[in-house]
């Protein structure tokens, strides 16, 4: 009796091409949603792929399909960043800037709130809604490099589970930085006075450390793409404080030339999500670009890898009186003999 080809009869490679068929979807970039008034509460379109039913036929459709679906698919991951402006009395009397990060992506969101006060106390708070779990922190002249988890986690909020994590090959990372931009009532105030407590290319740290325990330890397989969008005028000759603009939003009523400074800022803010061992690629607005010249993101990221080496690592120091070398958490270290005397009594 002849009986009809079963699907997992078919050849391997004929049975990828249907799953890529199925479960491939192009992910176009997302519009500049920095000349809308709705830029201030962002809406990111969510991953969606119609034809996921067939992840459910069995075991081993289930496996085969899933790399191909997180494998061969580029997921978008969204990142805002807001200043919460103050004038320049404020800023002369002592109040800092105050800067919210939000973080958005297929399996998660996460909101993440840095204020600088005079004081410099660090305390965490949290507020949950069905769209973003926001985080408050006071930094004392650092940032925290985690997230921490919600105590109270609500139902939204559905963490990629690590099989399926460890398959992803392509992320594209879509940064809206609207630091750079004034607020439509409020006098502008540039970025390198309003940001100057903290150095900005530890902010986004504590997303990055979020990505690097999601995707695994292969990660030298996976291409990221890091675009930095930014509301700025087509003109890079006209600077004005301006306002809002209900009929032209933010095209017509901001025009900033931006400085040397806020784009070596810009490009710092970039540096963590380089440091995961995976292929990056970084683009800029394309107005900063002809402004100051691609080239300039490399000599950037190379003065942030020693500052990074520097405070985030171990850094070469000239070491007077005799020394020994000893085993530390499983790396050589050079320590001096009296130290090490002292400790052994």
């Amino acid at each position: 009796m002849h009986h009809p080809p079963t699907f997992l009869s078919l050849p391997p490679e004929l049975r990828l091409k249907i799953y890529s068929y199925l479960l491939t979807s192009y992910t176009p970039p997302s519009p500049n949603h920095l000349n809308t008034r709705a830029s201030l509460r962002p809406k990111y379109p969510r991953f969606a792929i119609p034809y996921t039913s067939i992840l459910r036929v069995n075991k081993q459709v289930h496996n085969e399909a899933s790399r191909v679906l997180y494998g061969d698919n580029e997921f978008a991951v969204w990142i805002s960043i807001m200043g919460e402006w103050v004038s320049s009395t404020q800023i002369e009397n002592g109040e800092k800037g105050r800067v919210v990060v939000g973080y958005s992506s297929p399996w998660d969101s996460h909101g993440l709130r840095v204020c600088f006060e005079k004081d410099f106390n660090e305390k965490y708070s949290y507020r949950q809604s069905s769209e973003m779990m926001s985080l408050k922190y006071y930094p004392n002249g650092y940032f925290d490099p985690s997230i921490p988890e919600l105590k109270n986690p609500n139902q939204w909020i559905h963490p990629l589970p690590e099989r399926y994590a460890r398959c992803i090959r392509k992320l594209r990372i879509e940064i809206f930085e609207e630091r750079i931009t004034p607020s439509w009532d409020i006098a502008y105030v540039p970025i390198k006075k309003l940001m100057s407590p903290y150095n900005p290319q530890f902010l986004l740290l504590p997303i990055f450390n979020r990505l690097f325990k999601i995707l695994g330890d292969d990660r030298q397989n996976i291409e990221v793409e890091a675009i930095l969008y930014a509301a700025l005028s087509s003109d890079p000759n006209l600077f004005s404080g301006g306002r809002w603009d209900e009929q032209d939003g933010f095209e017509e009523a901001v025009k900033i030339q931006t400085t040397y400074e806020e784009y070596k800022g810009l490009i710092r803010t970039i540096w963590p999500l380089t440091r995961g061992g995976w292929k990056w690629r970084i683009r800029m607005p394309e107005i900063l670009v002809g402004m100051f010249g691609d080239e300039m993101v490399g000599r950037v990221m190379e003065e942030c890898d020693e500052i990074g080496r520097g405070e985030m690592g171990e850094k070469e120091v000239g070491v007077g009186g005799e020394c020994m070398w000893v085993m530390v958490g499983g790396r050589r270290v050079v320590v001096l003999r009296t130290v090490r005397c002292k400790c052994g009594k």
